[in-house]
């Protein structure tokens, strides 16, 4: 039996080495990553314990161009671990072959293997081998889009790595939590943990984490929509990778690279990069690379107008991700294919798309409560059979009244906890009940609130217009018969001010159509031989808070005044747009004089300029002024935001 034992041990071992030798043989000129491990397997001196480690090593190395040795490596390893009661090795098993299912697509088998590998490994307390398995274990879950199951188990990692000091740890656990956090749209919150494990992978000196951390906030930030800032640190990753030579990472910042180039409509060269990412992928046999660079090469293909190939190309994807249950890439693929289908007027094929992507999205969001019971449950189960594990390691010592006595214990704690936990619930439901009491208090205040301001304006409103204006109208009848013009036109003009003021004041918001009606109004009153053009250049009207009207309003008035009086121009134009969904672009332009701006703000004597910046900053509007002295006129550019 004993001689039997040893041949199979030595046909592994030659198995092993044979595979490494056609693995690594047209790499003669490199350093051989494996090198050292072929030389504890081929030492006879080497401990069994030393051995089995070796050869988790080695199928680890191999998992992915051959998936089914890595296999049997590591279930040979967990029966020989099991025999010699070698926890380490067993656990190690565990872990490969949680890997080796998950690259199977059988998730279930490989999430179940990641959790005994993590639960033997905290046991021993191997630090850095417990926190890798529990980060593996929760990333199957991340990519699932399961959040709020792989949020604990990353959380747990977390605090064990802290508890430990163990800075390594630190890192892997803030990259992951920091990726759900971005997946969730949280991107500040996501940056905060990855420039934090930025800054520990500068401390330990690990440049293949520094470029990881690089990449991942570089990603965060195209998210972010803050594209400059993306592509900045994603060129710091792609240099650190491509001086380790890290195949892998440099197909990841490649791609995201790409992803910036999509924003700034380059898709030609956007397209490149993916095809190179794609390529990197493939050849190291990554599936879940492969999965995203083929759909970043269906929009690109599609951007360029390439219908046929988009379509080939996000239909591979749709498949891969359907194999690996990849429920976000399936819903990116979903949605290339539902728009291209929509946009050449398939609406058959554009609805069944358009389904898929519904149903994906219930599975992503819908179903947290499910899944974080599913949470507590597998933790409760983790805690019994820890139970179990010490109960039976002690078996033999135990005396009837110790068994009896654990029986006891464990009815009394079970009996306990559900006391405890159902206590809890009741808890948990008060306070929510107190929450949902207490916002509709505050939504309650807010509207009373939002009332009395409204009836206060509108008392302001009446008092302005019945006691001022009254007055003011008085006094113009009564020197509607006096020489002095210039006093009537002063009461005139404050009448007219005074019935802006009231406008404003009188309305929460203001259409873009109201301004342009006080505008060409405001025009019609101007005696003047210039020539005014008033464009305003939108398909629907736009909102602005009363404030923000009432000083758009001051602003054009005081710009065309200034034209009138000092510019010597011909012509004035008053253009208005939107350059964006939200964003409002007034423009008054004059081909007059110009003036000297940098002088002017030195004197402090133009108040009327002083006013204007004044207003813009009060709407935190971008204000711009463009003039030089007898060199074409002056133009005025303000850009605010708008509600609707």
């Amino acid at each position: 039996m004993q001689i039997h034992n040893l041949m199979n041990r030595y046909n592994l071992l030659f198995f092993l080495l044979f595979f490494l030798y056609l693995f690594c043989g047209q790499a003669k000129a490199q350093k051989n990553p494996t090198d050292s491990l072929i030389s504890i397997l081929k030492n006879p001196k080497s401990h069994d314990t030393t051995q089995l480690l070796s050869q988790i090593e080695l199928a680890y190395h191999i998992r992915r161009i051959k998936t089914d040795s890595a296999n049997k490596i590591a279930e040979f390893v967990l029966a020989k671990s099991l025999k010699m009661k070698y926890l380490k090795g067993e656990a190690r098993a565990y872990w490969m072959l949680g890997f080796v299912y998950w690259l199977k697509e059988q998730h279930e088998k490989g999430i179940s293997y990641f959790e005994k590998s993590a639960q033997i490994l905290e046991k021993i307390k191997a630090i850095p081998e417990a926190v890798q398995s529990l980060d593996d274990w929760g990333y199957v879950y991340y990519q699932q889009g399961n959040y709020s199951l792989a949020l604990p188990i990353f959380l747990r990692a977390l605090q064990i790595s802290e508890k430990r000091n163990y800075e390594f740890g630190k890192v892997l656990s803030l990259i992951s939590i920091g990726q759900i956090n971005m997946r969730q749209k949280e991107y500040p919150e996501a940056l905060q943990y990855f420039y934090k494990a930025l800054k520990i992978t500068e401390n330990i000196k690990n440049a293949k984490k520094e470029a990881e951390c690089w990449n991942i906030s570089g990603y965060t930030h195209y998210q972010a929509k803050e594209f400059e800032k993306a592509e900045e640190n994603l060129e710091k990753a792609l240099k650190i990778r491509t001086k380790l030579q890290d195949k892998h990472g440099i197909a990841t910042s490649t791609n995201n690279l790409g992803l910036v180039l999509m924003k700034k409509k380059e898709y030609k060269k956007a397209l490149n990069y993916f095809e190179k990412a794609l390529f990197l992928y493939d050849s190291l046999l990554v599936k879940d690379g492969i999965l995203i660079a083929m759909s970043n090469v269906a929009n690109a293909h599609l951007n360029l107008g390439n219908t046929e190939k988009g379509i080939a190309f996000a239909d591979k994807s749709l498949q891969l991700a359907r194999l690996q249950r990849a429920n976000i890439r399936m819903m990116e693929s979903a949605t290339a294919l539902y728009e291209v289908y929509k946009k050449n007027q398939k609406y058959e094929q554009s609805m069944s798309y358009l389904e898929l992507i519904n149903a994906t999205k219930d599975t992503i969001f819908n179903t947290e409560k499910a899944k974080l019971l599913k949470n507590v449950e597998a933790k409760y189960q983790l805690s019994t059979k820890e139970n179990e594990i010490k109960y039976l390691a002690n078996e033999n010592q135990l005396q009837f009244r110790l068994m009896l006595a654990a029986i006891i214990a464990f009815i009394f704690f079970m009996v306990a906890s559900i006391v405890f936990y159902s206590g809890r619930e009741k808890e948990k439901r008060t306070k929510q009940i107190i929450i949902a009491q207490k916002e509709k208090e505050k939504e309650l205040e807010r509207d009373l609130a939002s009332m009395k301001m409204k009836h206060e304006k509108e008392r302001i409103a009446r008092d302005l217009h019945d006691n001022i204006g009254g007055q003011l109208t008085y006094l113009a009848r009564s020197l509607a018969t006096s020489p002095d013009e210039k006093l009537n036109e002063m009461v005139g003009k404050a009448i007219k001010e005074l019935r802006n003021t009231v406008w404003a004041v009188q309305h929460t918001e203001v259409s873009t159509e109201d301004i342009e009606d006080k505008i060409r109004n405001l025009i019609n009153q101007i005696d003047t031989d210039i020539e005014i053009d008033v464009l305003f250049d939108l398909l629907t009207p736009s909102k602005l808070s009363a404030e923000n009207g009432i000083n758009l309003f001051r602003i054009i008035q005081e710009a065309l005044q200034n034209a009138i009086k000092y510019s010597k121009a011909t012509q004035i134009e008053i253009y208005v747009t939107l350059i964006s969904e939200k964003k409002l672009l007034v423009k008054i332009k004059d081909n007059g004089i110009g003036f000297d701006l940098e002088k002017a703000h030195k004197k402090r004597e133009h108040y009327g300029l002083l006013n204007m910046e004044a207003r813009a900053e009060l709407m935190h509007a971008d204000f711009k002024i463009d003039t030089q002295p007898s060199k074409g006129g002056t133009s005025i550019e303000i850009i605010l935001v708008t509600k609707s």
